[in-house]
């Protein structure tokens, strides 16, 4: 078997076909994947702006006790009319541009008011700085500066940004329609009574999540139990409905691991196996429908929950994004907490727990269950997985992959 870095990198290595590109309106491009770079089309803010309410004047004429007459109010989305010379000033407010010949911003609370002989002062009871309170031209960005990079996945902040810039119709990559297909007789769906021997489907829902996080939509299908006959005619269905497709269970080495022996004989094996615990029993495929000469990628993932999430997150995550473009930084390094002892002769990866200590970011495994990989309660409370091929001490720096 070859190890994790190894088969990732041959995987990904046949994978080239980007994801088609359609345009969603900017309030539904939450969590999709920009298909383009979002660039600054001017400067913003184009002109000095007031940062505050006040009132804007000559930064030469601050002085404590200083009387400057008002000459006109300005209210935010007005432009300026009025010239600021020596001794006057205009009476600004909060995003307001600024009068040309100002350069500072007397904030109200620095002021008092009065009037004499029908023209209005301001009275300067505290100096501030020259440009206090005045947004420069280009503060938060210039004109051809790249604010946001084809490949990244829209976030509440780049909604903001984005409208910032005025767009309405947003390019983002379509959402690839993902089959999910839970293969087992012990599985029943969720909400219905089951015996002890049964169990209720939750990888289903777990990849489901997943995959909404990574920008694609996930579609559930019917939970296939151990008949061969029923399993094929499933996939059938899936490869003409869907773009790829993520199996879990049937690919270990028992008399009804079905799903072993379909990707093996059916189509082009691509990951047959990887030197990994859990989930070495993984196996990926490119496999055409019928009457169709597009092969689709099938991931025939363990049936353990524990083992099901980790090989998804190792494997179908790094397609995913390879389809979008998106970064793929997933691995960081932390300080082990307490020593480590490998669980078998595979290369580890195990549900761990990120804490800060006198500066230090640790990484545990404490508080975590032992056991098989079915165990998928270790994922929760924000879980990374401590990936570690051999033994580590107390204080070794490691790696972890941020799921």
């Amino acid at each position: 078997m070859k190890s994790y870095n190894e088969t990732l990198k041959d995987f990904l290595a046949g994978i080239s076909e980007p994801s088609s590109i359609e345009f969603v309106e900017l309030k539904n491009a939450l969590g999709r994947v920009l298909a383009c770079d979002a660039k600054a089309s001017s400067d913003y803010p184009a002109m000095l702006t007031a940062a505050m309410d006040g009132i804007a004047c000559k930064s030469s004429d601050i002085k404590a006790g200083a009387k400057l007459r008002i000459i006109s109010s300005l209210p935010a989305g007005s432009m300026p009319s009025d010239e600021v010379v020596a001794n006057t000033c205009v009476k600004s407010f909060t995003g307001a541009l600024m009068s040309e010949g100002s350069d500072t911003l007397v904030p109200l609370e620095n002021l008092e008011f009065t009037t004499e002989n029908n023209e209005n002062y301001a009275i300067i009871k505290e100096c501030v700085q020259a440009g206090f309170a005045v947004r420069q031209i280009g503060e938060s960005y210039k004109k051809d500066e790249i604010l946001l990079r084809s490949g990244s996945f829209i976030d509440y902040a780049a909604i903001a940004v984005l409208a910032e810039l005025g767009v309405k119709q947003v390019g983002v990559y379509k959402k690839p329609k993902v089959a999910l297909i839970t293969t087992g007789s012990e599985l029943v769906d969720v909400g219905l009574a089951k015996n002890p021997a049964q169990i209720y489907n939750s990888n289903a829902y777990a990849l489901a999540a997943l995959l909404e996080n990574w920008g694609c939509e996930g579609v559930m299908y019917p939970i296939i139990k151990d008949d061969e006959n029923a399993l094929k005619a499933c996939l059938k269905r899936a490869l003409s409905e869907c773009d790829f497709i993520i199996t879990t269970g049937g690919v270990s080495v028992g008399e009804f691991d079905f799903m072993r022996d379909f990707v093996r004989k059916s189509g082009e094996i691509l990951v047959d196996k990887c030197a990994i615990k859990p989930g070495r029993h993984i196996k990926i495929a490119r496999i055409c429908g019928e009457n169709s000469k597009v092969k689709k990628l099938v991931f025939a993932l363990p049936g353990f929950s524990y083992s099901a999430i980790t090989t998804a997150i190792l494997f179908v995550r790094p397609y995913v994004y390879r389809l979008f473009g998106a970064k793929m930084d997933f691995e960081k390094t932390a300080v082990l907490a307490e020593d480590y002892e490998l669980k078998g002769q595979l290369e580890n990866f195990s549900a761990a727990s990120l804490s800060v200590e006198n500066g230090k970011l640790l990484i545990s495994t404490k508080g975590k269950k032992q056991g098989s990989s079915a165990i998928s309660t270790n994922l929760l409370d924000l879980a990374v997985l401590l990936r570690l091929s051999s033994p580590a001490k107390k204080g070794d720096i490691v790696r972890y992959i941020e799921i």
